[in-house]
């Protein structure tokens, strides 16, 4: 059932105003960027403006929209800043899996509670294969219960700039090598990157290795 506290379409609202309540401009004495428009009016230069933002920031929320895919996860990764997420455990996996495979055990959900697994999410997730990218290693995730723990986002940022820098310096450093594995090269030279061209031959390979095994 929807309604204002549990509807994932309304979570980047509650993080605005959580953030308006605590009337604050920095965090950490590091400058805030949050800003809204209507989806009718959306300025000529909003998306140019937005990665112009990200390649400012540490830290940037990934907040659940209409859906659990989000483009925006992979522009905040490429532009070398960490994505903030709210991490929900998945405890009946049968919910979303019939057999259950052995890989969809202790999955979590960026999206919402009892959501779409990172794994059925992300592509080349760890838990599908054993040269998968670790995508918990390239985000600062936040234990979320309900949707309304949004409020925690918050606190969490601040803490890991006071209290963690090394933290961050090492998200930062493994978003490196993530950003690479999901992105197509181009040029001359694009044969020499871990791409996402790679990454599709190396899971083909994968396919076909099996298909070949249960053959024997």
């Amino acid at each position: 059932k929807r309604n204002s506290g549990y509807d994932p379409r309304k979570i980047r609202l509650h993080f605005r105003n959580n953030w308006l309540r605590r009337n604050r401009t920095e965090l950490a004495g590091m400058p805030v960027f949050l800003h809204s428009f209507n989806a009718s009016a959306v300025p000529d230069d909003a998306v140019s403006r937005a990665f112009d933002r990200y390649h400012e920031s540490v830290f940037c929320p990934i907040l659940a929209g209409d859906s659990c895919q989000q483009a925006r996860f992979f522009d905040v990764m490429m532009a070398g800043c960490i994505p903030v997420v709210l991490n929900y455990s998945i405890t009946d996996v049968n919910e979303q899996f019939t057999d259950s495979p052995s890989w969809a055990t202790g999955l979590t959900s960026w999206y919402k509670a009892k959501g779409e697994t990172t794994a059925a999410v992300y592509p080349f997730h760890k838990n599908l294969v054993d040269f998968g990218i670790n995508y918990d290693q390239c985000v600062l995730a936040v234990p979320g219960r309900i949707q309304r723990d949004v409020s925690k986002l918050v606190d969490v940022m601040e803490d890991t700039i006071l209290n963690r820098p090394t933290e961050i310096r090492q998200i930062q450093m493994n978003l490196r090598d993530c950003a690479v594995r999901t992105t197509f090269a181009l040029g001359t030279n694009a044969h020499k990157y871990n791409d996402a061209f790679r990454q599709i031959i190396l899971m083909l390979r994968h396919y076909l290795k099996g298909l070949h095994d249960e053959d024997k």
